[in-house]
């Protein structure tokens, strides 16, 4: 799941440059919700919509108030800062 602050028209002319972005199983856009993060409603959209349980959930995002407005909502969180971070505290989860 994906949740970004993307603009609605910025992010599906981004999805059609980034195929990536199909990967992901469903995503909130905050242009598509006129509210962005770190309103703790937009990731409630993201819970509610996708039946994501956070405690079972790992929240990633480069920004530091995005991460602690995940930790507040019970997400397991990484901040990203490098790609070799986010592999390490992936690899010590057991996820990759």
């Amino acid at each position: 799941m994906g949740l970004t602050n993307w603009s609605s028209e910025t992010f599906h002319t981004a999805k059609k440059m980034y195929p990536f972005l199909d990967l992901f199983k469903g995503i909130v856009v905050s242009g598509d919700e006129k509210i962005k993060k770190p309103d703790p409603r937009l990731y409630q959209i993201l819970i509610d919509r996708y039946g994501i349980q956070p405690g079972k959930s790992i929240f990633i995002d480069d920004t530091k108030i995005n991460v602690e407005i995940a930790v507040d909502l019970g997400f397991q969180t990484i901040h990203f800062l490098s790609a070799n971070q986010l592999q390490e505290e992936l690899q010590k989860l057991g996820l990759i």
